[in-house]
């Protein structure tokens, strides 16, 4: 085997190399961004500060999702509106969650939706609740405090440093 076919053989493999890795390094360093994004959100939402607020109104529909291995199940989505009060001005909010329902392989009959939303409503109706304001942004709100667990950075961490890793190997491949 002279040179010229080794030179050419080394550059297909390093090519085939270069097709494999570049899209996969991309989509792992895309994953990674958008996750830190997420995550300086979600910790920016950990300090927002509380308002009385109350709920107004609530209501529920069906939803069909794609569960695991791409079965169809049915869902309970809620619609929770609530009012709250920041620097005496008065807010509206609506907010959808899942109920706590089991899931479902068929569509719920009508007649098993509405005593769930009734009691859903029942509860919820009128209560009143802390709302977490962002202070830059006072109609944005959520119900729930936000909580950044402390494992979370080390996970971020481990990902960045895989990633960096992996780049390296693929720098000394190629």
């Amino acid at each position: 085997m002279n040179n010229a076919t080794l030179d050419m053989i080394l550059l297909n493999r390093n090519f085939t190399m270069l097709v494999i890795l570049l899209p996969l390094f991309t989509g792992v360093v895309f994953g990674l961004v958008v996750s830190i994004y997420a995550l300086v959100k979600r910790r920016a939402m950990q300090g927002w500060p509380p308002a009385p607020g109350r709920v107004i109104r609530v209501d529920g529909k069906q939803r069909q999702i794609r569960g695991f291995l791409g079965r169809r199940q049915y869902v309970l989505d809620l619609e929770i509106e609530y009012i709250y009060q920041w620097n005496d001005v008065t807010y509206q909010a609506l907010m959808t969650r899942e109920a706590e329902l089991p899931r479902s392989s068929t569509p719920l009959p009508e007649e098993a939706v509405g005593p769930a939303v009734a009691r859903f409503k029942a509860e919820a109706e009128g209560l009143d609740l802390a709302v977490y304001v962002n202070p830059k942004r006072p109609d944005q709100s959520l119900m729930e405090q936000v909580e950044v667990k402390k494992d979370t950075y080390a996970v971020a961490a481990f990902a960045a440093l895989t990633v960096l890793l992996g780049a390296a190997c693929a720098w000394l491949v190629l």
